[in-house]
């Protein structure tokens, strides 16, 4: 393997891993940031939050075709 082949390698290895470290530390922050402000929030508001959550994942749970599962003989 030549030298600059080696090179141009580290780089897009640090570069995925700047890349992977962005995404995480991101994460990591929305989510803190998101549970500090449910702290403050009322118990009424979290409420409603939750149940258009539920409604959300009602109806995408109806628009999802599942295979029919039968018993097949052989």
């Amino acid at each position: 393997m030549s030298e600059v082949a080696s090179t141009s390698m580290i780089s897009n290895i640090l570069h995925w891993l700047h890349e992977g470290i962005k995404f995480w530390t991101k994460l990591a922050t929305s989510v803190l940031i998101s549970a500090i402000s449910d702290l403050t929030r009322s118990r009424t508001d979290l409420v409603i939050e939750n149940a258009l959550l539920r409604q959300q994942l009602i109806v995408l749970n109806q628009q999802i075709k599942r295979p029919q599962l039968t018993i097949q003989r052989n």
